[in-house]
């Protein structure tokens, strides 16, 4: 003779999904950083001194920009900006960094892009910053766990 029965459960989804943004903020902020890091290394100077780098020729078109007074180098930060999402790139500072990724309308700078093939080489290095994710460690994943996440 079989048993049954009815249970009722409940399942709190929005702790679950507050946790789960929690957890993801530190692999987020590393994701950005290396590829923050990879841009600004792919940036090199031409010559050893302040003045012989201001005398030097451009970087060729396709490549990243050369650098001259380190301005745009230093100025590549990241901040979180909503769930699941991080913005990388030049800071206000250097506002030319757009010119030197996409080049100018009229043409005149050539594209000499730092971001995009900064962040073709980082992608190959995120899936292991998610891979061991501790959602239980977060402030809302303690909640979470320790309330068992279902409620009768």
């Amino acid at each position: 003779m079989p048993i049954t029965g009815k249970v009722k459960t409940w399942l709190n989804v929005r702790g679950v999904r507050k946790a789960v943004r929690e957890a993801t903020i530190p692999p987020l902020e590393k994701a950005a950083a290396i590829v923050a890091v990879t841009a600004q290394e792919s940036m090199f100077g031409r010559g050893t001194s302040t003045v012989s780098r201001l005398k030097a020729p451009p970087s060729p078109p396709g490549t990243p920009p050369a650098v001259k007074l380190a301005t745009l180098k230093g100025s590549i930060k990241f901040a979180l900006s909503g769930a699941f999402t991080v913005l990388v790139g030049p800071g206000s500072v250097a506002f030319y960094g757009h010119f030197h990724e996409f080049g100018s309308a009229g043409g005149k700078i050539p594209p000499r892009p730092f971001m995009l093939p900064a962040l073709r080489v980082s992608v190959k290095s995120f899936p292991g910053l998610f891979r061991n994710i501790k959602i239980r460690r977060t402030p809302t994943g303690r909640i979470v766990h320790n309330s068992g996440g279902l409620r009768p």
